[in-house]
């Protein structure tokens, strides 16, 4: 197949979910012999370059001048042509409509030279709409990933033939919320890596954002730094801040002398060699955070909430917390007492008892052989296929394939 995945925003974005799990699946298509092709801009979830430039230095990408005088960016990486124009401010939001135009305009360049059979994507701005609606008159197929719960309206997939998801979870809120047909295709994640004698020695969180439940951890910490205890805590930034929780409290980084702060990470496996427990404490509906299943494909045990696709993928009661109603309408709200005294509790025992650890340690690896089984390239590969096919047999969109679902 002859593949194309488009948006504005940048697939090569370490802080977004979305981006990475379609990036791994982009690198596994093209290790099965397939042309794939993605293409984007210099637009990121959490920007970490001062310019765009210094990312394109970062890759070592090419520029070459289009015939409407526009620059486009190249680079190549494991199997997969990467294109993209240049987004000034690197923010979605303030990306400018002139910009708008030429990314479309490109689109439709690479379209009318690649032809590609199909096109995966996902986001659901102005822009975005008016690609899928051309790419529908153009005969293409659409297979739209989702993760995110924020989408509101069913119009928007209205020129989509294939909706995807990695978990049951936002499957079943799509269907209740727009009556929208969800094809679960799994998490597509490389196992994490550690150095042999990695000291796994913090308990970690990743992404500082108050919707992904910063105010439990600083809660945590702070108790666990008053009492004197020498467990270390390990915050890995993304789109939030640790920052932000601690004045919305009052607090400083002093208060929490026992946490370390590190910025974005193009990868997570140096944050694994000193990760003992992950933290998930999400306050909003997670499909299923691809952390969590990287810290098991470890061994790492992970306490997390009860929230969206969070239980399917912990799997076991015993390390999952109710979301605490005190932080449902304002994430940076103090955590109750009672709260912070459930996730200690059970944090203590992983931390203090061998044993417990041992058989936690064991069950998380049980999970991610059975969860890393489920999202296979060969499901994801005949659901494009199917969909290419039922398209050129002229299917409407909304008869969704169930690649044997």
């Amino acid at each position: 197949m002859n593949i194309l995945f488009t948006s504005p925003r940048c697939l090569i974005d370490p802080s977004s979910g979305a981006a990475l799990a379609c990036k791994t699946m982009l690198e596994r298509l093209a290790a099965r012999g397939h042309r794939v092709t993605a293409f984007g801009t210099t637009v990121f979830d959490r920007p970490e370059f001062a310019s765009p430039g210094d990312f394109l230095g970062s890759l070592g990408a090419r520029i070459k001048d289009q015939p409407h005088g526009e620059p486009v960016w190249t680079h190549a990486a494991d199997g997969v042509r990467y294109y993209g124009t240049i987004a000034r401010h690197q923010r979605r939001n303030l990306m400018f409509a002139a910009e708008e135009l030429v990314f479309f305009r490109v689109l439709q360049a690479l379209v009318a030279r690649d032809r590609p059979d199909i096109v995966m994507t996902f986001g659901g701005k102005l822009l975005d709409l008016h690609c899928y609606s051309w790419l529908h008159e153009a005969g293409i197929p659409i297979v739209f990933y989702l993760a995110n719960p924020s989408y509101r309206r069913r119009d928007t997939f209205r020129h989509v033939d294939v909706v995807t998801t990695d978990s049951e979870a936002t499957a079943t809120l799509y269907r209740q919320r727009l009556g929208l047909e969800v094809v679960v295709i799994g998490k597509f994640i490389e196992p994490a890596q550690a150095a042999p004698d990695a000291p796994h020695d913090c308990v970690t969180l990743v992404n500082a954002e108050p919707r992904k439940g910063v105010a439990i951890l600083v809660g945590i910490a702070h108790r666990m730094a008053r009492e004197g205890s020498a467990t270390r805590f390990l915050v890995v930034e993304s789109r939030g801040r640790l920052d932000t929780a601690l004045e919305a409290w009052g607090l400083t980084r002093a208060d929490i002398p026992n946490v370390e702060v590190l910025p974005v990470q193009p990868n997570l496996n140096a944050v694994w060699s000193r990760t003992r427990v992950l933290l998930q404490p999400s306050l909003w509906h997670e499909s299923g955070p691809r952390t969590v299943l990287e810290a098991y494909s470890l061994g790492i045990p992970v306490l997390a909430t009860r929230s969206g696709g969070l239980p399917e993928t912990v799997g076991d009661e015993r390390f999952l917390f109710p979301v605490p109603e005190e932080l449902r309408d304002n994430h940076l709200a103090r955590p109750a007492a009672a709260t912070i005294d459930a996730w200690l509790a059970r944090l203590r025992t992983l931390l203090e008892d061998p044993q417990a650890y041992a058989e936690a340690s064991r069950l998380a690896r049980a999970r991610w052989d059975e969860q890393a089984q489920g999202a296979g390239t060969a499901r994801l590969e005949a659901l494009l296929e199917q969909t290419i096919r039922r398209r050129r047999e002229g299917s409407s969109p909304d008869e969704a394939p169930d690649a044997g679902r």
